[in-house]
């Protein structure tokens, strides 16, 4: 591995940084909007904005003099500016005051009383950041245009990993007003309300069952040959998934129908990806929405029957797929009323309790289940669930844990064609967690018995509205023939933004609604793990940014515009380091 792969210094990152020519581009924002505007741009407003970015490199204002207090360290840097951008620096680097001053001055923090809003300098620094950023990422190998989609394989060069993280406040001081009237300064020193150092906005809220608190940061960041690039930061004042639309269609912008698909978390569903899918024709890997408490009664049912299935002592998976994937015949002969009759009996065995059922369901599988052949298996690309009843799945986490899922699930349609002996081979298909299964009736519940898998899957555009439809092929195996089956599906993305309205819902046909719980790849698949994978870029990313903090992790800056400004500060830096390992390499 070349020594510049390696984990660089922070003298070396500060010279990247000025050897980037973004960032004077960036610092050209600047000098547009700096107060007097009619004064010519010194060497001290180029030192300010240096120095201040290079706080996210250091960590504090203090270090940043610190590294600088050398004379012979400055004289260097001196000499990058004048090499790469032609410009002069001043023979002494201004203080820290002066540098907090310096930024105060042409970015006003906000006032308490005032309404949270983004300033015209800043919303121009965001759109060039983001414009640089793809700019950069195309120079690297990422986002060539005119290229073919195929979601059932989606690449890694048309990707950008995005997420949310939490800037913990950067003062838990705050005023209060208590029931006689009196104004209390709470976990602060000041000494009256105007010069209390309280933060703005507060939000709190669980996440990953932890308590989290501050001001949530949408980061969207891609993976290029040379190291990660940074394409921009939207804050979510309101809701995490209106910040990454908002973030996504910036960059789709400036990528030129070079962005094909968007990585998140399980916590970006809903509308917003119908609405991508129509709009742009971008896939969102992400994992399938789980199935939550408010089921009808046919559902329950269908719950409680997997949850049975779960809980029969001899149940095996192996078993299932054995005696019912070559008894084809014979599961075409059962009737609906032995399905009737069987749902009559889960009624009155099954108690309400479904906490405990669901406890006991996953403890006696976690016995029976071949961790190790599960995980082995895996690696190899089998899909998992095989066996299972339909609406659990089981999948082994980061830590070779074993998971339960009860998924979402629904009935697609029955795939029919001729035997050669005359007689009519039926293949029940369902959606379950988001992938395509066979499904077969055994022991009372329906189970998994084959995973359809997505050849091939792209968005096609109407040339008049300019809405995408997704056109996917699928293929199962047929054990009577011994033969491959294909077939298409189309599905309509909703294209407009919101959530549908009950007259809209309703209007949708039944396959519709089960093609709007099918993925191309599926949590079960190997290329899923391959795609989603990538996200782990974005949680690197915020990892590296919050280990340059101050030392309890929290926000270096009071004001809300200040603190979206560091996150932007040190995706600069990201981008600088990418584009020193591709000058070294080239």
């Amino acid at each position: 591995m070349p020594a510049l792969r390696k984990a660089p210094t922070k003298t070396q990152q500060a010279h990247a940084m000025l050897s980037d020519p973004h960032l004077y581009e960036l610092f050209d924002v600047f000098a547009r909007h700096r107060p007097g505007a009619n004064r010519p741009v010194r060497p001290a407003d180029l030192a300010c904005f240096i120095l201040d970015v290079e706080s996210r490199i250091y960590g504090n204002r203090q270090q940043v003099e610190a590294a600088n207090a050398a004379p012979t360290v400055w004289a260097k840097k001196r000499k990058l500016v004048r090499e790469f951008s032609g410009r002069t620096l001043p023979s002494v680097p201004p203080g820290p005051d002066t540098v907090r001053k310096w930024r105060s001055r042409w970015l006003p923090p906000l006032d308490r009383t005032e309404d949270v809003s983004v300033p015209e300098v800043l919303t121009d620094l965001l759109d060039a950041a983001t414009k640089l950023g793809a700019k950069r990422a195309r120079k690297l190998g990422q986002f060539k245009a005119h290229q073919p989609r195929n979601f059932a394989d989606p690449s890694p060069r048309h990707n950008v990993s995005m997420d949310g993280t939490w800037l913990s406040p950067f003062s838990h001081a705050k005023s209060w007003t208590d029931p006689q009237g009196v104004e209390r300064l709470l976990r602060s020193k000041a000494k009256s309300k105007a010069t209390i150092r309280e933060q703005q906005v507060v939000h709190s809220t669980t996440k990953d069952g932890r308590k989290v608190m501050g001001v949530n940061h949408v980061v969207g960041v891609t993976r290029t040959k040379y190291g990660r690039v940074f394409l921009g930061v939207q804050r979510a004042l309101r809701g995490e998934n209106l910040a990454a639309l908002e973030l996504t269609e910036r960059i789709v912008e400036h990528t030129e129908d070079g962005m094909h698909s968007l990585t998140y978390d399980k916590g970006f569903h809903g509308w917003t990806t119908d609405y991508l899918a129509a709009k742009h024709g971008i896939q969102t890997v992400i994992p399938a929405k789980v199935a939550t408490a408010g089921r009808t009664e046919e559902e329950q049912l269908d719950h409680m029957l997997a949850e049975q299935a779960l809980r029969v002592p001899q149940f095996d998976a192996q078993e299932t797929l054995r005696r019912t994937g070559n008894d084809t015949t014979t599961r075409n002969a059962r009737s609906q009323t032995t399905k009737k009759k069987a749902k009559a009996r889960a009624k009155k065995s099954i108690r309400p309790n479904n906490t405990l059922i669901e406890a006991m369901a996953h403890d006696r599988q976690a016995e029976r289940h071949d961790l190790a052949g599960l995980i082995a298996k895996t690696q190899k690309g089998i899909p998992t669930g095989h066996g299972l009843p339909l609406g659990t799945s089981h999948y082994v986490s980061s830590q070779n844990k074993l998971i339960t899922v009860r998924s979402q699930h629904d009935f697609y349609r029955d795939i029919k064609h001729t035997h050669p002996r005359g007689s009519v081979c039926t293949h029940s298909v369902h959606v379950d967690d988001g992938a395509f299964w066979v499904v077969d009736w055994y022991d009372g519940a329906w189970h998994k018995t084959q995973r359809v898998t997505c050849s091939h899957s792209a968005p096609v555009a109407d040339p008049v509205t300019g809405h995408h439809t997704i056109v996917s092929t699928h293929q199962l195996y047929c054990r009577q023939t011994r033969s491959f089956l294909d077939f298409d599906t189309i599905y309509e993305p909703r294209h407009k933004p919101g959530k549908p309205t009950p007259a809209e819902s309703a209007a949708r046909s039944k396959q519709q609604k089960a093609l709007a719980l099918m993925q191309p790849i599926a949590r079960c698949d190997e290329r899923f793990r391959r795609a989603y994978g990538l996200r782990n870029d974005i949680e690197s990313w915020f990892s590296d940014m919050k280990n340059r903090l101050l030392a309890d992790r929290r926000a270096a800056s009071l004001d809300l515009n200040h603190q979206m400004l560091d996150v932007l500060y040190a995706g600069m830096v990201t981008n600088a380091l990418a584009l020193r390992i591709y000058r070294y390499e080239h």
